[in-house]
């Protein structure tokens, strides 16, 4: 079957209910298999959508444009009532954009109950016109379906942080590890320690550290001479901290990783940073960028 077509060629419905307000969808032509209109809507619920429902000239403009090989081709309108001229769209809601022919719709003895356009391959005059027809005729015809529009969002466990440098998600972890370890299950979900590059975003992590005493962050010690080589895990020289009184002091030249305060440690000391030995196993806090949901 034909694929359908993506990427720039998105419409956007906007007419046919408020529940399809700003929805994405995408099309479908199928030029190579006749249906009847009813077969038609069958086989394009089938594929999880429906006959195309246009909504405006821009849309109609759109679809002709894509109908190069097509001449009469079924879309997702027809006549509600035998003996009059009131269209539904093949969701059943009422038909609000047309783009009749000169004289159409007429239902034709009575027999023209749904909806085609001309193709690219009608008279020129023709092309992008509507006209009633018989449903039991067998044409070519074009589905569209909807389309989740991803997003970007923070998945699951992730709380957005926007008073970084960069707007991106952040995951406090209350399973203890080594610094080491902690760096490494960062990495496992596409992330790493968090780099905290200022007050705002200091106080934001502070705040989501309502269960914890120490967590690690990702700032060490690259000094092994007993001197202060404090260096992120993105391999950036640390620029902003938040030293508690007389740390950093590489206590026995055992504490090379950093960590912060959290709340369960009070008013006083929370936010604040102390090095401390790499092996102390401590709860975390992972940072990576916003992913596609």
């Amino acid at each position: 079957m034909e694929e359908y077509l993506a990427g720039m060629e998105y419409h956007v419905k906007t007419a046919t209910s408020p529940m399809k307000e700003n929805t994405k969808y995408v099309i479908k032509i199928v030029i190579h298999t006749s249906a009847t209109w009813d077969e038609a809507k069958k086989n394009c619920q089938a594929d999880k959508g429906n006959l195309l429902i246009i909504d405006n000239e821009e849309e109609n403009t759109f679809v002709t444009n894509k109908l190069t090989n097509g001449k009469y081709v079924w879309v997702g309108a027809r006549n509600k009532k035998c003996g009059g001229l009131e269209f539904i769209n093949a969701d059943d809601t009422k038909t609000t954009y047309t783009k009749w022919n000169q004289r159409q719709p007429d239902n034709w003895r009575g027999q023209e109950m749904c909806v085609m356009i001309f193709g690219k391959k009608a008279a020129g005059t023709f092309q992008g016109r509507w006209n009633d027809y018989g449903c039991q005729k067998k044409l070519p015809y074009v589905c569209e379906r909807a389309v989740k529009e991803k997003k970007l969002g923070c998945g699951e466990g992730y709380t957005l942080n926007e008073a970084g440098r960069e707007k991106n998600c952040i995951k406090v972890v209350l399973e203890t590890a080594t610094w080491d370890q902690a760096k490494d299950k960062c990495k496992a979900e596409n992330g790493d320690l968090i780099i905290i590059d200022r007050k705002t975003e200091n106080d934001f992590v502070t705040d989501q550290l309502r269960s914890t005493k120490f967590a690690w962050i990702g700032t060490r010690n690259e000094d092994t001479t007993g001197g202060f080589d404090l260096v992120n895990v993105n391999g950036e020289k640390m620029g902003f901290a938040n030293w508690k009184q007389n740390q950093p002091d590489n206590h026995g030249g055992k504490e090379h990783c950093i960590m912060v305060q959290g709340l369960k440690v009070g008013q006083k000391y929370k936010g604040l940073w102390n090095d401390y030995n790499c092996e102390n196993q401590l709860h975390y806090v992972c940072e990576r960028n916003l992913i596609y949901e």
